[in-house]
């Protein structure tokens, strides 16, 4: 008969073997657990339980990847947390620079709950008022990063669209920044939705309920747990 299979000792991910990870031109690297890095991500659980590397200790490197956005994931690795910045020393549109970059380094390391919770704090900084009061969406250019690195049919484009759809005002179609830096997929996309929406005599409605459960943006799939209910 099959032995019960023990429970992990209290602490158990902090016994794992240490992981080097350099990012990009960054002299200084990383030093993370690898139970943290192979439980969270596919693309590390294949690297380096392949013995991607031989030498005695292990690292790893991602020399096209921004030290800063890779930090943001270290930081959810330990803390189940992605930090919306507004309000700290960097203004609002670097802000949604660095979470759409960290979605996109989440989607190069197969990491699902990343993903989500990067979509939650993006939704949560667009939220949140400034100290002036000021309310912001992502800006063009951010916008049209995040549909050059994903596919239609996107879960996080959908969020992007929606976004717009409730924020949008006809002094944003007035704008240079709309010729000139939203890329043409997002603003069909955008059209197509506002049109929806104003046959619809529920469509506010319904994008304010697919705004509000969040979940409607995430990639965790039916049936799965979010990485809310996970923590």
């Amino acid at each position: 008969m099959a032995q019960p299979q023990q429970p992990s000792p209290v602490g158990a991910e902090f016994m794992s073997e240490i992981v080097e990870v350099k990012v990009g031109n960054s002299t200084k690297p990383f030093h993370v657990h690898q139970s943290k890095l192979c439980s969270n991500s596919e693309y590390f659980k294949a690297a380096l339980n392949n013995n991607w590397q031989k030498s005695e200790s292990l690292h790893a490197e991602l020399p096209e990847d921004d030290g800063e956005v890779f930090g943001v994931y270290v930081n959810w690795l330990y803390s189940r947390k992605v930090e919306a910045f507004r309000g700290l020393d960097v203004g609002w549109s670097k802000s949604y620079e660095i979470l759409i970059e960290a979605f996109i380094l989440g989607d190069k390391l197969l990491d699902i709950d990343f993903k989500d919770a990067v979509v939650d704090a993006i939704v949560h900084l667009t939220m949140k008022p400034d100290a002036n009061g000021t309310w912001a969406i992502p800006p063009g250019k951010n916008v049209s990063r995040l549909y050059e690195r994903t596919l239609k049919g996107s879960k996080a484009r959908r969020m992007m669209v929606d976004l717009h759809v409730m924020s949008a005002t006809p002094r944003m179609f007035d704008s240079e920044e709309m010729k000139d830096e939203y890329c043409f997929d997002f603003v069909v996309e955008l059209l197509r939705a506002m049109f929806e929406e104003s046959r619809d005599p529920q469509g506010k409605a319904n994008t304010l309920l697919r705004w509000r459960n969040q979940c409607q943006y995430h990639e965790h799939g039916t049936g799965n747990p979010c990485y809310k209910d996970r923590r």
